[in-house]
């Protein structure tokens, strides 16, 4: 996968909780995927703006790190700067548009 697909593929995961194996897909694009930081999350799918794991139950724990930080976090280690936004479907679809914008001056 090269840079505009991976980044293409990550816009798809709105309000997702990525598995480190496909964030680190992700980071292996742009030659970085050993620093792509992964954590441990609860699923809390029944609350408001909870969030859903792949695979398991409300309340079961999972590693991974979530799109839109995944994105922000491509941004800063890319140093492309992009606009701050309040919710999580907004940070990712800008992250993304900066990147994408920023391999067209590349």
């Amino acid at each position: 996968m090269n840079k505009k697909e991976a980044i293409i593929e990550l816009v798809k995961y709105d309000h997702s909780f990525l598995t480190p194996e496909f964030a680190r897909k992700v980071g292996n694009a742009f030659d970085i995927a050993h620093k792509v930081p992964v954590y441990q999350a609860k699923d809390t799918r029944s609350q408001f703006k909870g969030l859903t794991l792949k695979n398991a139950q409300e309340g079961e724990k999972g590693f991974g790190i979530s799109a839109d930080e995944l994105a922000e976090w491509l941004c800063r280690e890319l140093k492309v700067e992009y606009r701050h936004m309040y919710g999580r479907g907004s940070r990712l679809r800008e992250c993304c548009r900066a990147l994408l914008e920023n391999l067209k001056q590349e």
